[in-house]
């Protein structure tokens, strides 16, 4: 890890703060003026454009040169000598050596190092391209005081495509890039590619209250403003009006998006830091995603072409699927643009700003790449396919109960039903399922459990981490906080609802319950605090609309609640968790055996603690 710093004297310093061979400094001298950067830029970027513009490609540009100053600039002295030490260190072990920059943003002096092409550092002595090697990829740090923690690897993991083209501005192959990245993911269970369908940065928002998202891929066009020195995204607005969107903006639509994990900017100057001593490094669109929170950030330091870009990010995306880390990823895409592009520099174009320490988005319980599920290669196709079916199909008639009942952590089978776009579980997670679910995932036991993740009354009624009350295994699983119970779905393979499908499900916009109009005359269609309920507060208004249930009920319990789809009680039982993004209080619906009647209406909404773990409070999972 490299940072450059006050040193001694009020001079700047390049200190190595962690590697194979130890720690160091040296005195850093900056490699070119302010003004001998810009020309040398605006080389750079005639170079990265020769191919959008057709013209020839200039001469009076020496990637080589460039990066052999940059790199004597950061590698004189015992920086140098720590660096070939483990260069030599980490090729006997076959392990890879990072070169994080960490330019202090605070430090008025350091803003124009933030714009200088790290990316084309050269080592003369082995001719080698350092950006261009996986074994040497290039990360920027910034010091942000913000954690960046990995968070577990989602189930689906969804991946939201943003293209934005107005009317008056340069054709790009949107359509070819949206390809690209659904192909890089098609073999991959587990995986989502959603493209945006809603205008605007106002559009991008309401998307991403919607359902959860992990990965943002914005698809168009961008600048720095020479005016202001921001950096600018153009979205299209109403009639294909061109919007522009500043970094600052950006990132206030994004930051608590707390499952987001990587910005990818494939738009021109997206990752470009505005020069001058003057000038905040972070009103750039990437750096402002930085400093924002965003864990991680892929964009454009300069004008790229829309044939490099589409190269690149096609690249990186079946990399990041293979199981390569970001950093890994960008080499190898940076690698494809050197190859492809010989003429021209665009391989120093793209840029990583990374939090992660391991740059890796996700953690993955020790498995080395995403879940994926591999077609045949054709000369083996029919004899493979035949056999696989044989053994499924011996699998599925004589062996399937007796292994359920083996494997006590496999996921149960789970009733879904289709509404809309997504299936909905027809039950409530059960004790049963939560068993399953606390057998493969022990951190999630009662013993165990973080303490910020519930109140103190988590499970609190089992007998034992792993067992619930004798007799109730298709009863609704209670007492759990919104973590836990945000966790199982993803173990499941779902997530849970969003306010918006929960309230689709259970029909709320044609009336106040799942099942339509109600006749108080029979049975209740819902377990609520009828007159013969243990709560103070029973619904003494309805005397003879009696539900049979003093408190809670089996999930099975009233068939004549249940939604047209075949739903079951979404209205009363126990009330059930929602998904919202971020926030100490998250949503809750339905009601449940301890509300009065009206309370138990579907177009009531209410927000509680997360980390709350009720006697009445549940939730079921939704699948894409």
């Amino acid at each position: 890890m490299v940072q450059i710093g006050p040193g001694k004297r009020e001079e700047l310093a390049v200190r190595v703060l962690a590697s194979p061979a130890g720690e160091g400094e040296a005195p850093f001298r900056l490699p070119w003026t302010p003004n001998e950067w810009l020309g040398l830029r605006s080389g750079l970027t005639r170079s990265a454009r020769h191919l959008l513009m057709d013209e020839a490609p200039p001469a009076s540009v020496a990637p080589r040169e460039a990066g052999e100053v940059l790199f004597h600039a950061l590698f004189s002295g015992q920086p140098g000598i720590l660096l070939a030490h483990s260069l030599g260190s980490v090729g006997e072990r076959g392990l890879r050596l990072r070169l994080r920059f960490q330019l202090d943003a605070d430090d008025p002096r350091l803003a124009f190092l933030h714009s200088l092409p790290w990316e084309l550092l050269y080592k003369a002595d082995s001719r080698d391209f350092l950006g261009l090697s996986r074994r040497t990829p290039i990360v920027r740090s910034l010091e942000i005081p913000r954690p960046a923690p990995a968070l577990p690897l989602p189930s689906p993991l969804r991946i939201l495509a943003v293209p934005a083209l107005p009317e008056d501005t340069a054709r790009l192959d949107l359509d070819l890039e949206r390809r690209n990245l659904q192909d890089a993911w098609a073999e991959h269970r587990n995986v989502q590619v959603v493209l945006l369908d809603k205008l605007g940065i106002t559009g991008l928002r309401q998307t991403l209250l919607e359902s959860p998202f992990h990965i943002v891929h914005f698809m168009g066009h961008g600048e720095v403003d020479p005016a202001t020195g921001r950096g600018l995204l153009f979205f299209a607005g109403a009639g294909g009006a061109r919007t522009p969107v500043s970094g600052e903006a950006l990132t206030t639509v994004l930051k608590d998006i707390r499952t987001l994990r990587l910005v990818f900017l494939n738009a021109c100057e997206s990752g470009r830091t505005p020069d001058g001593s003057e000038v905040d490094p972070f009103a750039g669109v990437a750096t402002a995603l930085v400093l924002g929170g965003i864990p991680a950030v892929v964009a454009m330091q300069l004008p790229v072409s829309d044939a490099a870009a589409i190269h690149f990010s096609r690249t990186f995306y079946e990399r990041l699927a293979a199981g390569d880390s970001l950093d890994e990823a960008v080499a190898e895409g940076r690698l494809t643009l050197y190859t492809e592009f010989p003429e021209t520099v665009e391989w120093a174009v793209p840029v990583l700003f990374s939090r992660i320490a391991d740059g890796r988005i996700f953690k993955r319980s020790g498995q080395t790449g995403w879940p994926i599920l591999r077609v045949p290669r054709p000369a083996r196709r029919w004899l493979l396919g035949a056999a696989v079916l044989l053994a499924v199909a011996g699998l599925a008639w004589f062996a399937v109960p007796y292994l359920k009942r083996l494997l006590p952590g496999a996921v149960p089978p789970i009733d879904k039903v289709r509404v809309g776009n997504f299936k909905i579980a027809r039950y409530e997670v059960s004790n049963e399922q939560f068993r399953r679910f606390l057998q493969a995932r022990p951190e999630w036991q009662r013993d165990r459990i973080r303490p910020e993740y519930q109140d103190g009354d988590y499970l609190k009624d089992w007998p034992g981490p792993t067992e619930y009350k004798p007799y109730e295994d298709d009863y609704p699983v209670t007492q759990v906080s919104w973590f836990a119970a945000q966790a199982f779905c993803d173990w499941a393979g779902g997530r849970l609802p969003a306010p918006d499908e929960w309230k689709e499900a259970a029909h709320a916009a044609e009336g106040q319950y799942p099942w339509g109009r109600t006749d108080f005359s029979g049975p209740a269609p819902l377990n609520f605090c009828d007159i013969e309920c243990k709560m103070q507060h029973r619904d003494a208004n309805l005397p003879t609309f009696r539900d049979g249930y003093s408190e809670i009920a089996p999930v099975t319990e009233f068939p004549g609640g249940q939604s047209p789809e075949g739903v079951y009680n979404l209205s009363g039982n126990v009330w059930e968790w929602c998904f919202t993004p971020s926030g100490r209080e998250r949503v809750t619906m339905g009601g449940s055996y301890a509300s009065q009647f009206d309370e138990c209406s579907t177009d009531i909404t209410e927000s509680i603690d997360a980390t709350t773990c009720a006697p009445d409070g549940g939730f079921r999972c939704v699948w894409n």
